[in-house]
C-alpha cells in the first residue's frame, strides 16, 4: 500500500513510473478509440479512428522532449520517498503554490471521468486514474523539495 500513498525512494524510480505511463499513451489512445468505436460514436466506415489515433501518437512523440524536460525539473533535488499528500511547513508559500497548479492540472485530468461515466469505459479509467496518481508524485517531490541553504551559496 505504501507504494501507491508515497513516492519512490529513488529519483530513477519515479522516472521510469513517469516514462512508462507517458509511453502507455498510444495504447490507451489505441484502446479509447476502439472502444468508441464499438460503442457508436464514430461511423464504422473510413478512417473515422485512424485521424485521432495517429494525431495522438504523432503529439505524444512531439511533446516526449518537453515532457522529459519537465521530469528533469521535477526530479531535481528528488526528496525521496515521502507522503502524496505531505506539506512543507518551512515554505508554505511554495507548497500553497505547487499544491495549486497541481491541483489545475489534477482538476483538468478529472473532466475526463465524464466521458468514462457517459460511455462506461474502464480501460480510459486506468489511464486518468495513473495519470492523476502520477501527478500527485509530482506534487509530493515538488512540495518536499528541500529549499536552498543561503550557507552554501557563499564562498567563505
Amino acid at each position: 500500500m505504501r507504494l501507491l500513498t508515497h513516492t519512490p525512494p529513488k529519483a530513477w524510480q519515479l522516472a521510469l513510473v513517469a516514462l512508462i505511463i507517458y509511453a502507455s499513451a498510444p495504447l490507451f489512445s489505441i484502446a479509447y478509440y476502439g472502444e468508441m468505436l464499438r460503442k457508436g460514436a464514430y461511423p464504422p466506415y473510413a478512417d473515422s479512428i485512424g485521424i485521432p489515433i495517429y494525431e495522438n501518437n504523432r503529439a505524444a512523440i512531439i511533446f516526449a522532449p518537453v515532457f522529459c524536460a519537465i521530469l528533469l525539473l521535477i526530479l531535481w533535488r528528488y526528496p525521496g520517498s515521502v507522503s502524496l499528500f505531505t506539506w512543507n511547513a518551512t515554505r508554505r508559500v511554495w507548497s500553497w503554490v505547487s499544491t495549486g497548479l497541481f491541483a489545475v492540472l489534477i482538476a483538468i485530468t478529472a473532466t475526463g471521468f465524464i466521458d468514462v461515466w457517459q460511455w462506461k469505459l474502464p480501460i480510459e479509467f486506468v489511464n486518468l486514474a495513473l495519470w492523476i496518481w502520477l501527478l500527485l508524485l509530482f506534487r509530493a517531490a515538488v512540495v518536499s523539495r528541500p529549499g536552498y541553504d543561503a550557507r552554501r551559496l557563499t564562498s567563505a
